[in-house]
């Protein structure tokens, strides 16, 4: 990866958020609720089976980075998605169908190649790095403070597409909020639920993958304005 990585302050996309997850007011965090929810018509780009949801800006070129805190709950992914990433129906986490990823499963880490592979990553879900290099198409993911990165996509194949930040999130009182600036506590401390209790589903059948952990702190700059789209 580029040694000159730029923080960007990712937010949200509202139009693409599975019906049942809930976002907070200024688009920095996301959960999941049982509760039915007052959405406008479905919208193309509002995924309508798999429980995720995009970033609002998307990258076309650069090395960019963004930080993620996991405030609750062991079934999780992050990564990154093709512009044209399906949206309707149960989407397998590859990169042959455009999103690269790693995600958590309770105890278990993953990355979701073909086939998915299970990483020896022991410990709580904290901050995660996800850190993109556009020109080398490689995506890395850093747990818990920890370098290296965890692992590694390499050669990543974005078709010249934006790609924007991919977010998965289970049903299990899992909670993601995104780190906005300098360290701080990002989401309100643990609230004891209830869990449904649930078997973790693969990444190529309904209900998908899963993801984990942890960031290292660095020096933050602010995201250049090349390299940045919207949908």
């Amino acid at each position: 990866l580029s040694t000159e990585q730029y923080f960007s302050n990712v937010m949200l996309d509202p139009e693409t958020a599975h019906p049942r997850l809930i976002l907070s007011e200024d688009r920095k965090s996301v959960r999941w609720t049982d509760a039915e929810q007052d959405l406008p018509p479905t919208t193309p780009q509002r995924f309508d089976a798999s429980s995720c949801v995009l970033g609002y800006q998307g990258f076309t070129l650069g090395s960019h980075y963004w930080e993620v805190e996991v405030a609750r709950g062991r079934t999780w992914a992050l990564g990154v998605a093709r512009r044209s990433v399906p949206r309707k129906g149960w989407i397998p986490f590859q990169p042959e169908k455009g999103i690269w990823a790693m995600g958590r499963c309770r105890s278990r880490y993953r990355a979701f190649t073909s086939p998915v592979t299970t990483l020896p990553a022991p410990g709580e879900t904290g901050r995660v790095r996800v850190a993109l290099d556009y020109g080398e198409g490689q995506v890395a993911f850093y747990l818990a403070e920890r370098e290296p990165p965890v692992f590694t996509f390499q050669k990543a194949s974005f078709g010249g597409e934006s790609v924007f930040p991919f977010f998965w999130v289970g049903r299990e009182g899992t909670e993601l909020c995104l780190r906005g600036g300098p360290p701080q506590p990002l989401c309100p401390p643990p609230i004891p639920t209830a869990a449904p209790s649930s078997s973790c589903p693969s990444p190529d059948t309904p209900r998908s993958p899963l993801l984990g952990p942890a960031a290292a702190d660095a020096p933050l700059s602010p995201a250049p304005a090349q390299g940045a789209e919207g949908h």
